[in-house]
């Protein structure tokens, strides 16, 4: 097995070496880009925005998202606000809340109280179709905004060929150390990478606590696909197929409640992932078509580099295992003495070429989180504990991705939301 895993591992070195070189410079390249804001008029002829929050089961948050919206300073703005069959007290707490605000002459929101649970893409449709705004945004009931989030977001549509931006997603809860470092993913992948990944027109997400989309363009393609699980995904790949363009703006922040367990973490992220698989194979006639444009190809590629760090993962856990099996039945033949037969040498090229390429790409994805975070105006004392622990993440992935596999084999796509 040596041979083949040491091949295995000159192979995904150079992938990932290569990746990780090309995102990092692309991040150099594009730095000047990244919080630069379009000279666009748009925002003179105020045109109107249909925000839609579907909810299910956010008897804890969605009051505070309420809150965030009532101190949105654009006026041209409707807040359509969707129970999707709650069992708690979410359709109770919005009613209440939107109750409030009419009182208080703010008749912005408007409710409806679905008593039967459609999903969360359903639920969208519905109200894409009591929406009257000109740009449809799409938000999490479990998410809060800052108060410019439409000025920052609308003048970002520079042209028609933009049909969606996306924003910075960060956690709003971070008290927990595993959210202290999905945070620094955040920062990275829902922020950073989102913005460099739009200039070259390979966008793959239009993430679901804030995005926000042109509505001619949802009405071409048939909004969102009601019998997806990952709908915001879903529908980056028919915006890219209908010849649109996904962008992201790194002024614009929202800020996200993410499951502070690792059971609810690995909830979630098995519905991502497995719902990611799903996804491509679905739209696997959009692959690898010139005429789709690079999109095509950045989809495979990601997943491909993805499956060759689940098998290496697996082969590097099965060569630990005997490993550490072989060193048991040694030690059992001297008592269990092992500080005898222990030394250290203190030299790199002991440990052999393998060890040295893991520590490089190691070393990469250091330099990764540095540099991203420093030209992405981060502070490195906000948030110690999150990027030191950060690279160690990659032991979770494994977790939710081999979860997300299994899961897609056996229930066969047939994943519950929650």
């Amino acid at each position: 097995m040596t041979p083949l895993y040491n091949g295995l591992m000159y192979f995904i070195w150079f992938i990932v070496t290569f990746y990780m070189i090309f995102v990092v410079l692309s991040i150099i390249v594009y730095k000047n880009e990244l919080f630069k804001v379009p000279n666009n008029k748009i925002l003179k002829r105020k045109p109107l925005v249909s925000l839609i929050v579907p909810a299910f089961n956010e008897e804890e948050t969605v009051a505070q998202s309420i809150h965030s919206l009532t101190k949105v300073s654009y006026k041209h703005v409707e807040f359509i606000f969707l129970n999707d069959g709650s069992s708690d007290n979410t359709s109770k707490i919005i009613s209440e809340e939107i109750k409030k605000l009419h009182k208080k002459g703010d008749k912005r929101f408007r409710f409806v109280d679905n008593k039967i649970n459609k999903g969360k893409a359903a639920t969208l449709n519905q109200g894409i179709k009591l929406a009257k705004g000109e740009f449809i945004a799409c938000m999490d009931a479990d998410t809060v905004v800052e108060k410019d989030i439409f000025q920052k977001v609308l003048v970002e549509f520079t042209g028609k060929e933009i049909g969606a931006v996306t924003v910075s997603v960060e956690v709003k809860n971070k008290n927990k150390l595993l959210n202290k470092i999905i945070s620094v993913e955040f920062n990275l992948g829902l922020s950073l990478l989102l913005r460099i990944f739009s200039f070259a027109g390979v966008v793959w997400v239009t993430p679901g606590p804030f995005s926000i989309y042109r509505k001619s363009v949802l009405d071409e393609i048939g909004s969102f696909d009601s019998k997806s699980m990952v709908e915001d995904h879903e529908i980056a790949f028919r915006i890219n197929s209908a010849g649109y363009k996904i962008k992201n703006t790194m002024h614009a922040h929202v800020w996200a409640f993410m499951p502070e367990t690792f059971k609810g973490s690995y909830i979630q992220r098995r519905r991502w992932y497995s719902g990611s698989i799903i996804t491509m194979f679905e739209h696997k006639d959009k692959l690898f078509k010139k005429k789709q444009g690079l999109f095509s190809f950045f989809i495979p590629f990601n997943m491909f580099i993805i499956f060759l760090s689940l098998v290496m993962f697996v082969a590097t856990s099965t060569l630990l295992l005997i490993k550490l099996i072989k060193q048991f039945i040694f030690f059992s033949q001297t008592g269990f003495n092992f500080f005898a037969h222990w030394n250290f040498i203190f030299d790199p090229l002991y440990y052999g070429r393998i060890n040295l390429m893991g520590a490089s790409m190691f070393l990469m994805v250091i330099v990764f989180i540095l540099v991203g975070l420093i030209l992405s105006k981060r502070s490195l004392k906000e948030n110690p504990w999150g990027i030191l622990l950060f690279p160690f993440f990659y032991i979770f992935y494994q977790i939710y991705w081999w979860g997300a596999v299994i899961s897609t084999i056996t229930k066969r796509g047939k994943i519950k939301w929650r």
